[in-house]
């Protein structure tokens, strides 16, 4: 596994390192990973202290990329001590919506509803612009409103830590890492377009939300990104990116009058990759068309192919794929792929779950 969050900073990880996982979904694509570094104390305090955001690279052991994504949270364990902190609660952005309330009138009138932004510019250029929209819960006088929001702002600026201890407790020094995929940073932002209204097609629409990311961390590289002509609006107004990019996909398509699912995730390169889903007939059958993931078992390993026949090696496993599970006469839509190397699979559908609990891997 390969750890580099930027140009400055390259480490390698593997002998300190244990617990490693991940998990690839059809509605994110990477997303979410663990795994624990040990190690002397000051070292783990380094990676506790400056490693939010870092980027956080798996490597197989063919050299090709299993998973990506930046650190989300801490867990750092020493002496009895446990110390947290992480990205989820932060905001450096706030957005503060208030009614306007006019007290040189008796009785006081509200005005119409006021946003006003307020930013920490310190603590983005150290984690990246993170928003957090937050309401007030009555007609406020705008400066109040001025001065809750610049509170809101103090409060969550930065990263929370948190401390829990055990009497007697002691523990070799050891840290908890939890990743977030990609995707997750498309949650960090709001899409507004409000000058043109009118529509436009539902792939033109997504590369703009992506490239109006405020960290430039999202890829613009569209050569992953389908040609999908659905007819959908321009005017868009402070939406979370995100959310709206999910809207699209779940959208899909119509064609000839028939709906036709597509699914959309962020890969590797940190790259968006959108196209039409795999899917079953209305018999439960596997599409001609679609892409396959088929499983032959023996008593000793389970092998994975492609429709090609080519062997899968199981981290480059992939949601939005049809499982063919030739021992059991079974297919499934795969949701999810869970990953623990170098021996555990899990592949999740709408129901089912193929479990693949003795999976042995040539040459690990």
């Amino acid at each position: 596994m390969l750890q580099q969050p930027d140009n400055s900073f390259h480490e390698r990880l593997d002998s300190n390192l244990s617990g490693e996982s991940y998990a690839i979904s059809v509605e994110r694509g990477f997303e979410t990973a663990a795994f624990t570094l040990a190690g002397p104390i000051e070292y783990l305090r380094e990676w506790f202290d400056n490693g939010l955001a870092r980027d956080v690279t798996f490597i197989g052991p063919d050299g090709k990329i299993a998973w990506e994504g930046f650190v989300n949270s801490f867990a750092l364990a020493f002496g009895g001590i446990q110390l947290k902190h992480g990205l989820d609660r932060m905001g450096n952005r706030i957005i503060f919506t208030y009614t306007p309330l006019d007290t040189s009138v008796n009785p006081p009138t509200e005005g119409t509803e006021t946003t006003i932004t307020k930013n920490d510019t310190r603590s983005q250029s150290l984690y990246g612009v993170k928003l957090a929209t937050v309401s007030a819960s009555k007609a406020t006088p705008t400066t109040a409103s001025d001065t809750a929001a610049l509170t809101e702002l103090t409060r969550r600026a930065y990263p929370q830590r948190g401390q829990s201890s055990r009497i007697g407790a002691s523990s070799n020094p050891s840290l908890k890492v939890d990743l977030r995929g990609y995707a997750f940073m498309a949650d960090w932002y709001n899409y507004s377009q409000t000058v043109n209204s009118g529509t436009d097609t539902a792939t033109a629409i997504i590369k703009l939300v992506l490239a109006a990311d405020p960290n430039s961390v999202l890829s613009t590289d569209d050569r992953d990104i389908a040609t999908n002509s659905e007819a959908t609006e321009r005017f868009w107004e402070d939406t979370a990116a995100w959310k709206m990019i999910r809207t699209l996909v779940n959208r899909g398509q119509t064609v000839g009058g028939v709906g036709i699912p597509w699914a959309g995730g962020i890969y590797e390169g940190r790259r968006f990759a959108f196209k039409i889903s795999e899917r079953l007939d209305a018999n439960g059958n596997p599409i001609s068309s679609n892409q396959f993931q088929r499983i032959f078992h023996t008593p000793s390993v389970d092998v994975f192919s492609d429709e090609s026949g080519a062997e899968i090696l199981p981290w480059h496993l992939r949601p939005d794929r049809i499982l063919i599970a030739e021992s059991l006469g079974t297919q499934m839509y795969v949701r999810r792929v869970n990953y623990t190397p170098p021996i555990k699979v899990t592949l999740s559908g709408e129901d089912d779950v193929y479990d693949v609990a003795s999976l042995l891997v040539p040459g690990i």
